[in-house]
């Protein structure tokens, strides 16, 4: 009931003038903090992507990201592909998606956890695709730009651990452009 609340109404709408045009293409830019619920594995992310908003309140994306951890001092690489709605109230956009990751390794390092609970927790994060949920209800758009602040992500392995282990994501920044 109150995500309807949020974007129902703005779905439902008549698309603006600015998204009079059935397809507008972007570019955008974000910085991800994420941690697995145990504590263990916390990483930043940096990515940029590219996508095809409509306007009719469906947005599909696709992009990389550069994964740097806090344990590991090796960067790692994903790829995702998502889908989000969205509804616009004026400047503000909040949306809700669903999104697919590609690792290319895991982002835990038990180097200085030896010994410990966490590290056999770690040790079981063997998962390189994960599926999620993106809430963003601190977005907004201008004409050519939009800013997004303090999104939330959730996720999940798609593995023996689907369900069973967490990772959460705080997007703390991100910037697109229109093209």
């Amino acid at each position: 009931m109150g995500i309807w609340a949020v974007l129902g109404p703005g779905l439902c709408a008549a698309p603006a003038a600015a998204e009079s045009a059935s397809r507008q293409p972007w570019v955008q830019s974000e910085v991800i903090y994420r941690a697995q619920t145990f504590g263990a594995a916390r990483y930043g992310a940096f990515g940029i992507g590219v996508g095809l908003r409509f306007s009719y309140g469906l947005e599909a994306s696709a992009g990389c990201r550069l994964l740097l951890g806090q344990f590991d001092r090796r960067a790692g690489f994903s790829a995702f592909a998502r889908t989000t709605l969205y509804s616009r109230r004026g400047a503000w956009q909040p949306a809700l998606g669903l999104e697919l990751e590609a690792a290319s390794s895991t982002r835990s390092s038990t180097a200085e956890l030896s010994g410990s609970l966490t590290q056999r927790y770690t040790e079981r994060d063997t998962a390189l695709l994960r599926i999620g949920i993106v809430a963003s209800p601190l977005r907004f758009q201008g004409e050519r730009w939009r800013v997004g602040l303090a999104s939330l992500r959730l996720g999940t392995p798609l593995n023996r651990d689907l369900g069973d282990r967490l990772y959460l994501g705080v997007g703390l920044l991100e910037i697109g452009w229109l093209l």
